[in-house]
C-alpha cells in the first residue's frame, strides 16, 4: 500500500470511529505452506477494505450515568476501542469530559505524577490493555478513590 493510500484508509478509519463505529481492516496474502514467515507482520498483505461494525448503546446506559452523577459517583469508561470511537460513544451516554481521551501508549510513557494530575480530569480511556486497567485502577485507589468495575 502506498502513501496516498494509506492516508485515506487512515482517514476513513477515524471518520468510521468518530460516529461510534468499530473498525476492522481487511486483508488476504497468498501464502505457501512451506514457507511461512515467523512474524504476522511479514506476510505480503493485499489490502481489501474496511468494516465498521455498530455496537449501539444499551438502552437506559445514559439514564444510568446520569443517575450516577446525581448520587456523587464519578463514571469512567476503560475500553479497547480506539480513541474516536471511545470519545463517540462517551459523549453518547453523557460521560463528562468525553472529548479528553488518554490511550494505551500515553499511558505507557506516562509517569504516576502526571497520571495523577489527568487522572482527576479524564474520564475516558482508550486503546487499553487489562494490564493498564489495572494500573489506573490501582492509581485511583492511591488517590483515596473508592473503585468498583463492571463490564
Amino acid at each position: 500500500m502506498g502513501d496516498d493510500e494509506a492516508r485515506r484508509v487512515h482517514y476513513k478509519v477515524e471518520e468510521f470511529a468518530a460516529v461510534g463505529l468499530r473498525v476492522i481492516g481487511v486483508a488476504k496474502a497468498t501464502l505457501k505452506a512451506n514457507l511461512l514467515p515467523g512474524n504476522q507482520h511479514d506476510y505480503d498483505f493485499t489490502f481489501l477494505g474496511l468494516l465498521g461494525l455498530s455496537d449501539p448503546v444499551r438502552p437506559g446506559v445514559p439514564q444510568a450515568i446520569q443517575e450516577c452523577y446525581q448520587a456523587g459517583v464519578r463514571v469512567i469508561m476503560i475500553t479497547g476501542d480506539h480513541a474516536q470511537t471511545a470519545r463517540s460513544i462517551a459523549a453518547e451516554i453523557g460521560l463528562q469530559n468525553p472529548e479528553d481521551v488518554i490511550t494505551g501508549p500515553e499511558l505507557n510513557v506516562m509517569g504516576d505524577i502526571e497520571l495523577c494530575l489527568r487522572l482527576k480530569r479524564v474520564n475516558c480511556f482508550a486503546r487499553m490493555v487489562p494490564e493498564q486497567k489495572l494500573r489506573l485502577v490501582e492509581m485511583l485507589k492511591k488517590n483515596g478513590e473508592v473503585v468498583a468495575m463492571t463490564g
